[in-house]
């Protein structure tokens, strides 16, 4: 017998990002959508921050790997914009541009960890 899980195989998790603008500072809310990560993933992905300690390199390029991988859309960005001044369609290539400014990354996969586990409270 086969079993699978009750819901599904994405999440929707807000995120919101703030950035010093020529000395003002600018908010961006915006949700992404990311496939579920099972807590192998997860595990693996803290054995990589781990053994990458001794390098913020390597840290930066683990969690951004593993974003990449998981992240597959956004509803309501308005961060990366295209050529002509609009929010940008998500791709690969405008969520890396989003990735490379300073702590997104950082801030997304807190944010993504937090959404995708399981949570509860004593008692019934």
């Amino acid at each position: 017998m086969a079993y699978k899980l009750a819901v599904g195989e994405f999440i929707e998790f807000p995120v919101t990002l703030e950035f010093n603008d020529a000395g003002t500072q600018r908010k961006f809310n915006f949700r992404l959508v990311s496939k579920r990560l099972p807590e192998a993933v997860l595990s693996k992905h803290t054995d990589q921050m781990i053994s990458a300690a001794a390098s913020i390199d390597g840290r930066v390029e683990a969690t951004n790997a593993l974003l990449q991988s998981y992240v597959t859309d956004w509803r309501g960005q308005n961060l990366v914009l295209d050529d002509e001044g609009q929010p940008a369609a998500f791709s690969a290539e405008a969520f890396a541009v989003m990735l490379q400014q300073n702590g997104a990354a950082v801030e997304i996969s807190r944010a993504l960890t937090e959404a995708n586990r399981a949570k509860g409270k004593p008692g019934n």
